[in-house]
């Protein structure tokens, strides 16, 4: 299996968020992390194009990415609980088990998680060894049983290059 690793694109401020006193899952993407993530999307569509499987964070900035990342391959997010932030890897790994027979999976979620969750595939790693700005990508190949050190990294691209590979 190869796993596409996505952060979420820019979402409203955090501490100004939170003064409207709802839920931090609830915060969106701005306008302008929407328009940077539809050029990224075109950028990973040109590095990887077909995806067999979409799966998001339930928080609303994941969402929203997920959803545009799902319009540039016409495919529908589904919202697993295994990308919240504070999810095990070790669920992710029964997840990917069971969906062994999918070539390529696209996954969008948050840091410190997703950068956490690549080095426990990559070395089994417990502290993040790789950093995932928001809208950036890397694209792993899992053997085995997608468990602690059964990946290897294929690429890691800041936003800035996915959107230059989309301007193509």
């Amino acid at each position: 299996m190869k796993l596409l690793v996505v952060r979420h694109a820019t979402a409203a401020d955090k501490d100004e968020f939170a003064r409207t006193g709802k839920s931090d899952d609830l915060r969106p993407l701005t306008p302008a992390g929407k328009r940077e993530m539809r050029e990224v999307a075109r950028g990973i569509r040109d590095l990887v194009p077909e995806v067999d499987a979409l799966a998001t964070s339930p928080l609303v900035r994941a969402m929203q990415t997920a959803e545009i990342l799902g319009d540039a391959y016409d495919r529908k997010p589904v919202s697993v609980e295994w990308l919240r932030p504070e999810a095990s890897y070790e669920s992710f790994a029964q997840w990917a088990r069971s969906h062994r027979a999918k070539e390529m999976v696209v996954i969008v979620g948050h840091e410190p998680h997703l950068s956490g969750l690549a080095s426990w595939l990559l070395a089994a790693s417990e502290r993040p060894l790789l950093e995932l700005k928001k809208a950036a990508a890397c694209l792993l190949e899992l053997e085995g049983n997608s468990g602690a050190s059964s990946g290897l990294l294929l690429w890691s691209m800041a936003p800035k290059h996915l959107r230059a590979i989309g301007r193509k």
